[in-house]
């Protein structure tokens, strides 16, 4: 705790002398987190720009780049998509796609392709030397589903509390491609799109996933103002709000910083 305070006293310090300098302050830095096991990169570029009044008051704008996220995807979505039983489900995941959609969306596209077989089974004689047991053999594989499966969705970023950056996800559409797949679905009225979108809410909670979350000992300085995806320079997802440096804020720090000591 009192390494993270003066941290952040330090770096108060830090922009507050820079400030006396100029008017203007450029950030750069590249965040990278393992999902599934796959490293992504996430460069975070934008600048902070200074104004004077109660304190310091100190807008950003943020950019955080998604590219590597969208290149990667599929080999990040594969674990927990696809299956291989060969006298049962195949599923495999041939295509996931992240572009940036209207009113500041990004829509997710998936194409899965589902096999189902059904295989016999028998206990067949087998003899070694003058040994001769019974051995459970498979004596057929019949294919008896073949279907694509296409699904888009929508991903809406929104702000909570004014300190958290969360993500929505809306299952916008669901096409089976089997035409008798797609008859046997509506004849016993399975709407598969509102099982797909049971689905994301319960990984995904009744909030949305959290994107970034502004550390609790600093939320009530923090005011976060606006967040959207956009497909400047690539997929990126553009966050502003505003952090006050308060002497209030300054002195609270100190006071915690004195009780740790």
């Amino acid at each position: 705790m009192m390494g993270m305070v003066r941290v952040i006293v330090l770096w108060l310090m830090m922009v507050v002398t820079w400030a006396a300098q100029a008017n203007g302050l450029r950030l750069q830095h590249t965040q990278t987190e393992n999902i599934n096991g796959i490293q992504v990169n996430f460069p975070v570029t934008g600048n902070i720009t200074l104004e004077s009044g109660d304190g310091l008051l100190l807008n950003i704008a943020a950019r955080v780049d998604m590219t590597d996220l969208q290149r990667k995807l599929r080999d990040i979505l594969k674990p927990e998509v696809e299956r291989r039983d060969t006298c049962g489900e195949i599923v495999e995941l041939r295509h996931a796609r992240l572009s940036t959609g209207s009113a500041g969306k990004m829509v997710g596209n998936v194409r899965i392709e589902y096999e189902q077989y059904h295989c016999t089974f028998a206990h067949v004689p087998q003899v070694r030397g003058f040994e001769v047991s019974m051995r459970r053999t498979r004596t057929s594989r019949v294919r008896v589903v073949e279907t694509g499966v296409v699904g888009d969705l929508d991903f809406e970023p929104y702000i909570l509390g004014n300190a958290e950056v969360r993500m929505r996800a809306n299952v916008t559409q669901v096409d089976i491609k089997n035409d008798l797949v797609r008859f046997l679905a509506d004849s016993l009225r399975v709407n598969l799109k509102n099982i797909a979108q049971r689905s994301i809410e319960k990984s995904l909670g009744r909030n949305g996933a959290v994107l970034s979350s502004v550390p609790q000992k600093v939320r009530r300085y923090v005011r976060l103002s606006e967040v959207q995806f956009s497909d400047e320079g690539g997929l990126s997802l553009h966050v502003s709000g505003q952090f006050a440096v308060t002497a209030e804020m300054v002195q609270e720090l100190k006071e915690q910083l004195l009780s740790n000591r």
